[in-house]
């Protein structure tokens, strides 16, 4: 049977690899690594906000857009995870991947609470 690449073994070794940094530990990265990650990010989000300005779309539309732009994003998370798993012969879980995912999600939601507290 065919295994998704980034499946960990059937057998359920240890070998599903090392489990990605948290955006705490990435914020605990050297300053010159943060700074690059951190330019990432403003690539990505400037990226973002350049094609969806290039052409009118109702609320709707702009919507799907966004969901369907974050759907791309985790397909390239993905991809970079594949491209780190075949350089280090360590391969990746979706488990893994959604757990990073996870804490994206809520440290962002947790910033973005925080922000809105700061603001009333």
């Amino acid at each position: 049977m065919k295994r998704d690449k980034m499946e960990p073994p059937e057998d359920g070794a240890a070998g599903a690899g090392p489990k990605l940094p948290s955006v705490e530990d990435c914020r605990r990265l050297k300053p010159s690594m943060r700074e690059h990650l951190e330019q990432v990010d403003e690539e990505l989000r400037r990226i973002l906000n350049r094609v969806d300005a290039q052409r009118p779309r109702s609320a709707e539309e702009q919507t799907q857009f966004m969901r369907a732009s974050a759907t791309v994003m985790a397909t390239v998370a993905a991809g970079i995870l594949e491209i780190v798993a075949e350089r280090t012969r360590e391969p990746y879980s979706i488990q893994t991947f959604g757990d990073a995912a996870r804490d994206a999600a809520q440290w962002t939601q947790s910033r973005r609470q925080k922000s809105k507290r700061k603001k009333k």
